[in-house]
């Protein structure tokens, strides 16, 4: 389907065509696609339409658009409770351990504290990062898609996942909760437009 393909939408007609159009949407909404449309005549259903096809772009969206820029970092000499009390500074449920170049090194979080550290009853003032965290660490590229790096966090039942730019140094970090919460979010938003939509006079 070609991006520049255009249709006419005739308030209060009510056809086959109008029931064509309305699937065409429906079959780009699930596609999680925006196409150009042109030439309709100005109405709310076309308004609302077009604002749902916006929502589903979302999926497309680089994670620079959603990811938390300034992400709690640290060193792996640093011991487990500095570590902690930076995260709760930074309401983080995770630090990056960084190399003086920006380069991960490994990754901590919550977990990693309660199952290495407060289950074996280890001195979080003595037990240094290197030594607990989570390393080697997966990343995601700064244009990697919401819906890829979700996947991949998914798929590996990571918690956090580290955004790097071109030169693998460290830009944000996402986290799992905060994408499926703005997917489901966006979810919500879409299928309440489309009930508005067919509830409101639209074809059929």
């Amino acid at each position: 389907m070609n991006s520049d393909m255009a249709f006419d939408i005739h308030m209060g007609v009510k056809s086959k065509r109008d029931e064509y159009i309305f699937l065409w949407f429906c079959n780009v909404l699930c596609a999680g696609h925006l196409q150009v449309v042109s030439n309709i005549t100005t109405n709310w259903q076309t308004a609302r339409i077009i604002a749902v096809l916006r929502v589903a772009k979302g999926a497309s969206m680089g994670l620079s658009k959603i990811m938390h820029n300034d992400p709690a970092l640290t060193g792996p000499d640093k011991v487990v409770l500095e570590a902690l009390k930076l995260m709760a500074s930074k309401t983080a449920g995770a630090v990056i351990v960084a190399s003086a170049e920006m380069k991960v090194q490994g990754i901590f979080t919550e977990c990693d504290n309660a199952r290495r550290v407060t289950l074996l009853e280890r001195d979080p003032k003595a037990i240094t990062l290197a030594q607990v965290m989570t390393a080697p660490v997966v990343t995601a590229a700064i244009d990697s898609s919401v819906d890829d790096a979700l996947s991949t966090m998914v798929r590996n039942r990571f918690g956090y996942l580290p955004v790097v730019d071109a030169d693998h140094r460290i830009v944000g970090i996402v986290s799992v909760r905060d994408m499926l919460m703005r997917r489901i979010g966006e979810k919500e938003a879409a299928l309440q437009t489309l009930e508005a939509f067919a509830s409101a006079g639209g074809p059929g």
